[in-house]
């Protein structure tokens, strides 16, 4: 299993580490991680051990990749087709595929593995797969008896924000990276909806959470924006890695602010868990969803003010809807096998 691991925490790391936990009792499963953070016992490519990398695929019957970086997808993929490995790749979301050529690329060389998994339609309707190609969300249940519990600090702002008659939303952000020249992940029309929000009287306060702060973005410059608005009090900016599961369990709503998106599993996460959900519309979203104008910090707050008001809830999905999701993956790997 090749791709970014946890911590830090991000979409990605969070589907790895869920679908190692569901193959253990199946399958031998080794990692090979992408991660800035190096962890002990854990191959790094960014240690530049070219041989123990090999070796972790010359011992390996399928090559799963997981990669968000074009070049390390490609390399991955053809070191593992020329190694005579089953190659199993999920496109996760696609980044900067905004020329002929890098269509015509990524389309070529996402069909070279023995199965490619995008996470969502609109990626098969980008780039055309030739090879065998199954569309499944990146949506795995949480292993909640696995997850830590939120710092008592967190904690004790919420709640006394619960007791002053606040609602909660939660959003989140691995980084805070660029998106064509925008905040990716909407750290940004957060500040600016929830200013409006704070002007309107409405009483609905925001945890925030960054769990690396390497980003592109400076994180101070939204900070000082959050203390010349005087939103402190409403908008809490975590800057440090929690478990957004437990998190999602106390809020009442999530948000999904983001510019550019695979299939969320924020999104569907919170779901999952009976919770109200508001996106962007920047992608397709899962049933049940509240959705913004992208980039419209209006349109965010005008959505947050309905779904307070109560006007624009949706049926929203349960825990007793979580399928096996793991017989997926098993039968992928068996198959190939």
């Amino acid at each position: 299993m090749i791709g970014p691991i946890m911590p830090p925490a991000g979409g990605v790391s969070v589907h790895i580490e869920r679908l190692t936990h569901l193959l253990t009792n199946d399958f031998d499963v080794q990692l090979i991680d992408e991660s800035r953070v190096k962890k002990p016992g854990i191959l790094n490519i960014r240690n530049f051990n070219f041989f123990g990398y090999l070796k972790a695929l010359a011992k390996s019957d399928i090559v799963h990749i997981h990669s968000g970086t074009r070049s390390l997808k490609y390399a991955h993929i053809l070191i593992s087709r020329l190694m005579g490995k089953k190659t199993v790749l999920t496109i996760h979301f696609l980044k900067n595929c905004d020329t002929k050529l890098k269509v015509k690329m990524d389309g070529w060389m996402y069909s070279l593995p023995h199965l490619t998994i995008p996470v969502a339609k609109d990626i098969t309707e980008r780039i055309a797969l030739t090879n065998n190609a199954v569309v499944k969300d990146a949506f795995l249940p949480p292993v909640l008896e696995t997850e830590p519990p939120i710092p008592e600090e967190l904690v004790n702002w919420m709640a006394s924000k619960k007791a002053a008659g606040y609602q909660i939303a939660v959003a989140n952000a691995w980084r805070l990276d660029h998106y064509k020249g925008k905040d990716r992940y909407g750290l940004d029309i957060c500040i600016a909806a929830f200013d409006r929000l704070k002007k309107e009287g409405k009483k609905v306060c925001l945890v925030y959470v960054v769990s690396d702060l390497g980003g592109e973005i400076d994180i101070k410059i939204y900070e000082d924006q959050i203390a010349t608005l005087g939103l402190s009090e409403v908008l809490y900016l975590r800057k440090k890695q929690v478990s957004f599961v437990n998190l999602v369990r106390q809020a009442d709503v999530v948000l999904r602010p983001t510019n550019a998106d695979g299939d969320a599993l924020t999104v569907r996460e919170a779901l999952i868990l009976g919770k109200s959900v508001i996106a962007s519309d920047a992608v397709p979203r899962p049933a049940g969803s509240i959705i913004f104008k992208n980039r419209d910090a209006d349109s965010l707050a005008e959505m947050i003010s309905g779904y307070l008001a109560g006007q624009n809830r949706e049926v929203r999905a349960n825990a007793g809807a979580v399928a096996d999701y793991g017989k997926f993956y098993k039968e992928v790997y068996s198959n190939l096998s």
